[in-house]
């Protein structure tokens, strides 16, 4: 589980995520590649840093989906500072419930594969978030490109978190909503380091992330907790810059 000059997140994180604040205001970007302007679709490829974590709750259970390992798939940048989004594919995946690893809950992925999740297709726009008066936050507002009816409504649905029919906690869980990522290479947090032209980004949730899992209730919020490395597939160094 990136884009635009402002906006190098990439949905790796599929990975990580926050909330508050102001309306994002959109602005226009572009990508930097080599010191150039972007010029053409250019692919992108991103990896956890850490484990990957996210975290629910389902039925008064504690639960965490643990992933030791995840890529992205057909991602690109875009020009207008976009990025196209393939999937983000977690591999490696255990499922606790209340701390506990419960092998009936293993993930499944499309074809049965076990320990895998696959999210669906999502595209990612740069936007500018201000928290508060005089703080400005570049990040990367990822949408999913399937919407479904969960809980009578549609939604965009961002994965489908598929399990044995044996599992107490269900056996096919929409993750709704929509999630935001932020560049915190080198340990800053505020998003600037994405105007920064490295070969390597390091991205994790973002604010404004709005994620739940079966429904929009509280308890049922999810937290995406984790980092992950982005690049470019060619291995040059690059960046996002303002219009």
């Amino acid at each position: 589980m990136i884009r635009s000059t402002r906006g190098l997140k990439v949905t790796l994180c599929l990975f990580a995520l926050g909330l508050v604040g102001v309306s994002p205001a959109h602005a226009a970007m572009h990508w930097n590649v080599g010191g150039a302007q972007l010029a053409a679709s250019t692919p992108i490829e991103g990896t956890l840093d850490e484990t990957g974590v996210l975290q629910t709750n389902i039925g008064a259970n504690s639960i965490l989906f643990e992933c030791a390992a995840g890529k992205l798939v057909g991602v690109t940048l875009e020009l207008d500072g976009k990025v196209k989004g393939g999937d983000v594919k977690f591999e490696t995946c255990v499922t606790k419930v209340n701390e506990v690893v419960n092998d009936f809950c293993l993930p499944l992925g499309p074809s049965g594969e076990t320990g895998v999740i696959l999210s669906n297709p999502h595209d990612g726009l740069i936007v500018l978030h201000e928290p508060k008066a005089g703080e400005k936050q570049d990040i990367t507002e990822m949408n999913s490109l399937v919407e479904e009816i969960v809980g009578g409504m549609k939604q965009p649905v961002f994965a489908r978190i598929k399990m044995s029919t044996s599992c107490p906690i269900g056996s096919n869980i929409p993750i709704i909503g929509k999630l935001t990522i932020i560049d915190v290479t080198g340990g800053i947090t505020n998003g600037s380091e994405v105007l920064k032209e490295q070969a390597t980004h390091l991205i994790e949730q973002g604010p404004l992330t709005e994620l739940w899992a079966l429904s929009k209730t509280a308890e049922h919020v999810v937290n995406i907790l984790g980092k992950a490395k982005v690049k470019l597939v060619s291995g040059a160094a690059w960046s996002g810059t303002p219009d």
